[in-house]
């Protein structure tokens, strides 16, 4: 608890967890993007009928993406998974 440790030391320290915070940062960044055509909508299983709560959960959904710019929308691939079982 008395000893004090150097300016040195913990200017290296600083310096080694520098790089490992930004390889981190820049491992868990990256998007993936996908296009969608019809044949990937081909593949969708059809249900014979939506809950209710189902329903609500699409009309979150579809609001929440509705209300994003177009040109810069980005879909989670859950998100789209779910919509299109719903």
């Amino acid at each position: 608890m008395k000893t004090k440790t150097s300016s040195n030391k913990t200017w290296f320290k600083g310096l080694l967890v520098l790089p490992i915070l930004a390889i981190l940062i820049f491992g868990f960044s990256t998007k993936e993007e996908v296009k969608i055509n019809q044949a990937n909508l081909s593949n969708v299983v059809i249900q014979e009928g939506a809950s209710k709560d189902q329903i609500k959960k699409y009309n979150k959904l579809a609001r929440h993406y509705n209300a994003m710019d177009q040109s810069h929308m980005e879909i989670k691939k859950s998100d789209l998974a779910l919509l299109k079982y719903l």
